[in-house]
């Protein structure tokens, strides 16, 4: 992730890192809004809030996307924030209404490949962010499960295969989630040798 984001800044373009563990999304109808001057407005009101780490509007759509921390900040915040820039706002979606889903892709080997895969990602109806570990062959995804799921995106990043380039796409585990499972293996092994050894004690 770290090179795909040099690479795109030595294009020339500035990049925001956004830590996945302390996101959520939420989606408002903006109500009001008649140029854009307007949703520059209610942007710069939603960036103003505490926890907020992304706000995008879109005016053609009336529909402002807001990346926050749901530690600091909720929808009901998000939504004071638009009243206070002049307009009304009413929940599309909350942040409890989005999910996330971890995928192992195989068949991906450069970063030009995974630039290609996260924009295929990305321009899919309902993912509102997707993060990708190009070392570990993996991308995490967050989306609304009322648009898509994670059949369609596993479709999407095998549908991306181009040319001599195929990929597979499969659901894995996130690295918390795989550590958790063998400390519980560990601790499930450890747990047969203690008893197989207190059974194994000869009694005098």
């Amino acid at each position: 992730v770290k090179e795909i984001k040099e690479a795109i800044e030595d294009s020339g373009f500035q990049v925001e890192m956004l830590d996945l563990q302390d996101i959520a999304v939420c989606r408002l109808r903006i109500i009001g809004m008649a140029c854009t001057s307007c949703s520059e407005s209610i942007e710069r009101s939603l960036m103003m809030v505490d926890g907020v780490k992304k706000a995008v509007v879109g005016l053609a759509i009336e529909e402002a996307r807001i990346h926050f921390d749901p530690s600091v900040t909720n929808p009901e915040q998000l939504m004071q924030a638009v009243d206070s820039a002049g307009f009304e706002a009413d929940i599309i979606s909350s942040g409890d209404e989005m999910n996330k889903v971890h995928l192992k892709i195989e068949g991906l080997s450069s970063e030009t490949e995974g630039r290609y895969i996260q924009a295929a990602l990305e321009s899919t109806s309902g993912v509102s962010h997707v993060e990708l570990d190009l070392p570990g062959s993996r991308v995490t995804i967050i989306y609304d499960p009322d648009l898509t799921g994670p059949r369609s995106l596993i479709e999407c990043i095998q549908g991306a295969g181009h040319g001599s380039h195929f990929y597979k796409a499969s659901l894995c585990a996130p690295p918390r989630h795989r550590e958790n499972a063998r400390l519980d293996e560990t601790r499930i092994y450890r747990n047969q040798f203690l008893w197989s050894w207190m059974f194994s004690i000869p009694v005098v």
